[in-house]
């Protein structure tokens, strides 16, 4: 949780009310923009270290800060009101104690900026930053849900060139500069992507000499790694390979991951409802009376089974054979279960005068 307000004020968390006036005093007084003519770095500093100064002074504010902290003082509706720095710079001078300038308008115009203190020292140089992660999908079948993967498979990354990849001079590596609109009497500063670096911190110098990049400043590299899939896994099992992601540009970053999301693809004969596996075939309505063999293909085997082991055959009824489904993720060799379903096609009655004869065999037949 960072507290970037302190540190503009180059004070600790557990500076006094004292301490942060006698900070603001002499920091305001080196950063004033009428002090510093021309320097716009001067009064973006100015502005930061009055906003600071705005919300540490107020006791309540400064409550709700030291709580929360820089992005969740944010998010929560803390530092969402438009802060002026000259008022507040006239306040603190003001009452008697005479202001320090003559003119407090900036160059005649008075700015009214508003404040965003959680970008302030967001890119410091010290500090190692972690690059974006990557996800990609990876097709599976249901043969390999029920089997597990376990290989070596080659990544392609993408990797910067450290010769011909350097910091943008013109935003300092940030990716976005401070701009001034004039709006009418107004001056307004506010930041927008670096158009030298389109917003990316960084420019590409290369030469086609470059043994490494020919002057791309980018190039592929295959990366081996060791794919590893339980068998019995869901659509969405996501599984990460570390540093595998968005590569570094300099040496204060640390590589990125990438996440493979597992997708699983439709079977020719098989549906999936959890770890159950749902199995349709047609048969005949004599077929469903007296029995059938059939042979289902069960991934690497074939599984062969007698209807007759169900009885008399319902038309869509779903039949369970335990255990013969997916494995159940992560267990000792539990499965989920098979049903299989029939579909019985029904003949039309040809011969009315067979259905008593019909009628007296199926009696002597069944119990």
């Amino acid at each position: 949780m960072g507290y970037k307000l302190y540190e503009t004020l180059n004070l600790d968390r557990n500076a006094s009310s004292a301490d942060i006036k006698k900070s603001y005093k002499k920091l305001a007084f080196e950063h004033h923009p009428d002090k510093n003519k021309g320097d716009p770095n001067a009064e973006l500093k100015f502005k930061e270290i009055s906003n600071a100064y705005a919300i540490l002074s107020d006791e309540n504010e400064k409550n709700k800060y030291d709580q929360l902290g820089d992005d969740n003082y944010n998010n929560n509706g803390g530092g969402s009101q438009e802060q002026n720095a000259a008022d507040i710079f006239e306040k603190f001078f003001g009452g008697g104690m005479g202001h320090p300038f003559q003119h407090h308008d900036f160059g005649g115009h008075s700015f009214h900026h508003h404040f965003n203190f959680n970008n302030f020292g967001e890119h410091n140089n010290n500090e190692h930053k972690k690059c974006k992660t990557f996800a990609q999908t990876l097709n599976m079948t249901l043969d390999e849900v029920n089997e597990g993967i376990n290989k070596d498979i080659k990544i392609t990354i993408k990797k910067f060139c450290s010769k011909c990849v350097k910091k943008c001079n013109n935003c300092n590596g940030r990716g976005i500069i401070n701009q001034v609109k004039q709006m009418g009497i107004f001056t307004q500063m506010f930041a927008g992507a670096c158009d030298r670096c389109s917003g990316s911190g960084y420019i590409t110098e290369g030469k086609k000499s470059c043994a490494e990049c020919n002057g791309e400043g980018s190039y592929n590299k295959e990366q081996n790694a060791f794919l590893t899939i339980p068998p019995g896994v869901e659509d969405g099992f996501k599984t990460i390979f570390p540093e595998l992601g968005e590569q570094p540009r300099h040496s204060n970053q640390t590589p990125g991951d990438l996440i493979l999301e597992i997708k699983i693809t439709d079977h020719k004969y098989f549906t999936r409802k959890g770890n159950d596996l749902y199995y349709k075939t047609n048969i005949t309505f004599i077929e469903s009376i007296i029995g059938k063999n059939i042979d289902i293909p069960l991934f690497k085997e074939t599984l062969h089974i007698n209807t007759n082991q169900f009885g008399v055959i319902s038309n869509g009824k779903q039949y369970m054979i335990e255990g013969r489904g997916l494995p159940l993720m992560n267990s000792n060799n539990k499965k989920g279960n098979l049903f299989v379903e029939f579909s019985i096609n029904y003949p039309k009655i040809k011969n009315n005068e067979s259905i008593k004869e019909l009628e007296e065999l199926l009696t002597k037949t069944f119990i």
